[in-house]
């Protein structure tokens, strides 16, 4: 199969890449996020953290990674973890991974911070200057929460089956995708499995 070949999450996060790195150098910052959407199963955290790292060896940017993770309140140290990855450091992507797991209380100032590159401590404002955009993964209000062959959550413990579903004028504030199971990623998958199995028989 193709190396060449890449998925809908990969093509969209180098056309979000590509326009938010323009914005930055012609200091507009008129910046947009991503959040994919899709059931448990699909990819889309693997796929994410495969085009994060060859945007990290590659492309000139720098990322980081944020759990947000039934949290009910963006906290003082949320906060400054984020400051850290980005002060000093510019270009930098923020992947929040299972952004629906946290409420939409905390959503809700995670995204004004995200869009204005912006937050307030203690009266203070300060500047998230290094962060370039985020990218979000969410699953839709209909998951089943299977693994995406069908098998329920009660033989995947460490699933959830509850989450805040990100719906209407919340998505509008992203550049919102719904991916389905890639066929061919899959595919390709499979065969680097069996070339694996193939090769430790051997």
């Amino acid at each position: 199969m193709s190396g060449l070949y890449k998925t809908e999450i990969e093509t969209t996060l180098d056309e979000m890449l590509a326009y938010n790195m323009n914005e930055a150098s012609n200091g507009t910052n008129r910046f947009k996020n991503v959040l994919f959407i899709g059931a448990s199963g699909v990819g889309k955290t693997a796929i994410v953290l495969k085009w994060l790292q060859r945007a990290n060896d590659n492309l000139g940017v720098n990322c980081c990674g944020e759990s947000f993770y039934r949290t009910h309140t963006v906290s003082a140290d949320n906060l400054k973890l984020l400051e850290d990855a980005t002060d000093g450091r510019p270009n930098t992507i923020l992947f929040i991974d299972e952004f629906d797991a946290a409420p939409k209380t905390c959503r809700d100032t995670l995204t004004d911070i995200i869009d204005n590159h912006t937050y307030v401590v203690d009266g203070v404002e300060k500047h998230l200057d290094g962060l370039l955009f985020v990218i979000a993964t969410a699953r839709p209000a209909y998951a089943d929460y299977s693994d995406g062959h069908g098998i329920p959550h009660i033989v995947l413990p460490d699933i959830d089956p509850k989450n805040y579903p990100i719906e209407g004028s919340e998505q509008e504030r992203f550049n919102t995708v719904h991916v389905y199971n890639d066929k061919r990623s899959c595919l390709e998958d499979i065969e680097r499995r069996l070339d694996g199995t193939i090769k430790h028989d051997h």
